[in-house]
C-alpha cells in the first residue's frame, strides 16, 4: 500500500477485515508525518512492514526516535537488493538509503557500530527479472561489502524475516469473544426450583415440596450428582422420623 497522506492512514481502520486476508501488509510512506501516523493505534496494529525506496532517494529524513519506536512496536523496515544490481544511480541510492537506515536502527549493544544495527531490518529481492535474483549467501556477501557484519547480514535474511512472519500471523488472528458468564442460582430459567427458593425460606417448605425442589435442582446444568444427593439426605431422615 502506498500512503501519501494521513487520511489514507485513518482509512486503514475501515479495511481491517480485508487486511486480515493478506499474509503480510506492507506500506510505503511518502513523508515523516505519514510514518509517524502509522505508529499510532490502530494503524500500527494492521501494518507489518514499512517498505523504503531502494532505487530512488528517500523522500524524507529518517529520524532515530521514529525508526526505533517502530521497531519496538514490532514493525520492520524493508530494502530491496535488486536496486544494487542495476545502473550506477540506482546502486548509489541503494547504498545511501541503506546507510541512512542502519544509522538509526537499534543496535544489539549501545556502543556498537552501525554494522550491527539490523534489528527490524529485512532485505528482500524486489526483483522483476529472474536474472536479478541471488542466493542467500550472495545477499549476505553483498551486505558485508556495504559495511554490515556477517552476523547482522544473516539476520537481515533469516531471523528478522521469521520475526516479521510471526507478527503477520498474529495480526491475522481474530480475538475470540469472551464466553458468557455462568448462570447463578437466581439467573436460572423460570420454572426451576430457584424461583421457589428465592421467595420462600427453606425451613417453611413442606417435605413434598422440598423433594420437588431438589429434583428440579438436579435438572439444572450447574448441579452435579453429589450436590443433588445431599439435597435428598435431609428429606430421607425427615421421613424416618
Amino acid at each position: 500500500l502506498t500512503l501519501d497522506d494521513e487520511a489514507q492512514v485513518f482509512a486503514l481502520n475501515t479495511a481491517r477485515e480485508a487486511l486480515r486476508t493478506y499474509d503480510i501488509v506492507a506500506v510505503s510512506v511518502s513523508s515523516e508525518a505519514v510514518l509517524e501516523r502509522c505508529l499510532v493505534a490502530p494503524a500500527v496494529e494492521m501494518i507489518d512492514l514499512i517498505s523504503l525506496p531502494s532505487a530512488t532517494r528517500l523522500p524524507f529524513h529518517l529520524k532515530q526516535n521514529l525508526v526505533r519506536r517502530a521497531v519496538r512496536s514490532g514493525l520492520s523496515f524493508e530494502l530491496c537488493y535488486a536496486a544494487a544490481l542495476q545502473e550506477s544511480s540506482s546502486r548509489r541510492n541503494f547504498v545511501s538509503n541503506l546507510q541512512a537506515l542502519l544509522d538509526v536502527l537499534p543496535r544489539r549493544h549501545p556502543s556498537a557500530a552501525h554494522a550491527d544495527a539490523t534489528n527490524g531490518f529485512v532485505l528482500s529481492s524486489g526483483a522483476d527479472d529472474e536474472f536479478l535474483l541471488r542466493s542467500a549467501a550472495d545477499v549476505i556477501n553483498l551486505l558485508t561489502v556495504f559495511g554490515l557484519s556477517t552476523h547482522s547480514a544473516k539476520q537481515a535474511v533469516s531471523t528478522n524475516c521469521e520475526r516479521l512472519l510471526r507478527r503477520a500471523a498474529q495480526r491475522k488472528l481474530v480475538t475470540p469473544l469472551a464466553p458468557p458468564p455462568p448462570h447463578s442460582l437466581f439467573d436460572s430459567p423460570v420454572g426451576t426450583a430457584s424461583e421457589l427458593l428465592q421467595h420462600e425460606p427453606t425451613q417453611h417448605v413442606p417435605i413434598q415440596r422440598k423433594r420437588r425442589a431438589s429434583a428440579a435442582l438436579a435438572d439444572t446444568p450447574w448441579m452435579d450428582a453429589a450436590q443433588a444427593g445431599s439435597m435428598h439426605e435431609p428429606n430421607a431422615r425427615a421421613d424416618e422420623c
